[in-house]
């Protein structure tokens, strides 16, 4: 995960690019366009935090929510499934576990908290 790469449920290798690259939003099936814009990279990073306690994986999932939110602040057309109603929905669920872990991290930073 830190170096680009993840695999998907289907044990496929998936790549993308470090930090948030919006090209990344239209690369792949359909299927990995979804997860992506499901934010499975900040998912995946912050299980491996609260599995490892390893910071740099809560280092770069906070990296990504912040490019992230850079990005859709100034976006007026979506590229991929980025507005997807489910990849939406699920990135909801993933924005409530970050939210659940940075709210007691020592590095808590309301201006990042705000984006949330």
């Amino acid at each position: 995960m830190l170096r680009g790469r993840y695999f998907a449920d289907d044990d496929a290798e998936e790549t993308f690019s470090w930090p948030f690259d919006p090209a990344d939003l239209e690369r792949g099936s359909m299927s990995r366009q979804l997860y992506f814009a499901a934010f499975i990279v900040p998912d995946r990073l912050l299980k491996a935090y609260v599995l490892t306690g390893k910071e740099i994986y809560f280092q770069r999932a906070v990296e990504f929510v912040k490019a992230w939110h850079a990005y859709e602040k100034k976006v007026w057309l979506p590229r991929g499934l980025f507005w997807n109603d489910h990849a939406v929905a699920e990135r909801i669920y993933v924005i409530v576990d970050f939210w659940r872990v940075y709210r007691g991290h020592r590095d808590f930073d309301a201006e990042i908290a705000g984006i949330c």
